[in-house]
């Protein structure tokens, strides 16, 4: 289905109907395309317009676009479905895969646990202070406050 901005009766009129319009155009074409390029490539529109539609969020349109995007990640999943039931042992599902990964990974893309980054950043300061540490005087008493220690730090520091 061929879609373009011919077809509107106003495609530079500011009237709401004329920019509701020029909104639904693109989202059916993006709704196919799946990628703002493509889909203003398809109707003959600019990117930057698009864009100014979400970010003022004109005329409800971040969530009519949301709508878009599901109604694009539910067509791969169709295609996703159909490509198993019809699939030869020679098709191969990587790049099918691989899309329906980014548009909708919280159904698709494999869980995997990040690592706390808190964690992490504590055992390397803990492995920084033990590098640190070369001799007795330097070891770190737990029944003194931090406050107190760093000071005790900073005065042996100074001595040195």
């Amino acid at each position: 289905m061929t879609l373009s901005m011919d077809k509107l009766p106003n495609p530079k009129g500011k009237k709401p109907e004329d920019v509701i319009s020029r909104q639904d155009l693109f989202l059916e074409s993006f709704k196919s395309a799946g990628s703002v390029r493509s889909a203003v490539n398809n109707i003959g529109m600019g990117r930057r317009q698009i864009y100014n539609w979400l970010s003022d969020d004109l005329y409800g349109f971040r969530e009519k676009f949301e709508l878009a995007k599901h109604e694009f990640r539910e067509m791969l999943q169709d295609l996703a479905v159909n490509r198993v039931i019809e699939q030869k042992v020679s098709d191969n599902p990587t790049l099918l895969i691989a899309l329906l990964n980014a548009h909708w990974p919280e159904k698709y893309r494999p869980q995997i646990s990040d690592i706390d980054e808190t964690a992490k950043a504590a055992m390397d300061e803990m492995r920084k202070s033990f590098k640190s540490i070369n001799n007795k005087d330097n070891v770190i008493d737990v029944e003194v406050r931090p406050e107190e220690e760093v000071e005790k730090l900073l005065e042996d520091k100074k001595g040195k």
